[in-house]
């Protein structure tokens, strides 16, 4: 693959608001699917590398954290015959996670995923 298509998956993919999926990076590279998704995972471990062993805080700084649950769960149709307590640990799949975001004020910002709180 020439180094141009690296350059403009790195451009696309950093430039997009919401991320960039693999299917829409691989129409706009024109390469295959299996090759944008590989190049997309590349982009987003080299960032996080960059995250690493970051420090936020000090002296006369503030963090604020703020976390939230995420996936793990599709809303079905609201019948009164099929409504279940979903905060009952029988009732959930075990695939929620929760996103802990780190931002210090007029810095910088780390993002985390953790399985649990």
């Amino acid at each position: 693959m020439p180094l141009r298509n690296y350059l403009a998956a790195i451009a696309i993919f950093c430039n997009e608001v919401k991320g960039k999926s693999a299917l829409a990076l691989s129409r706009d590279l024109d390469v295959q699917y299996k090759t944008a998704f590989v190049l997309a995972h590349k982009i987003r471990e080299a960032m996080a590398s960059e995250l690493k062993g970051m420090r936020l805080g000090g002296r006369d700084r503030t963090v604020e954290v703020d976390g939230g649950y995420f996936g793990g769960y599709i809303k079905p149709a609201n019948h009164k015959e099929n409504r279940v307590d979903r905060r009952l640990a029988k009732h959930q799949n075990g695939k929620r996670q929760v996103v802990v975001v780190m931002r210090e004020r007029d810095g910088r910002t780390i993002p985390s995923v953790w399985k649990s709180e």
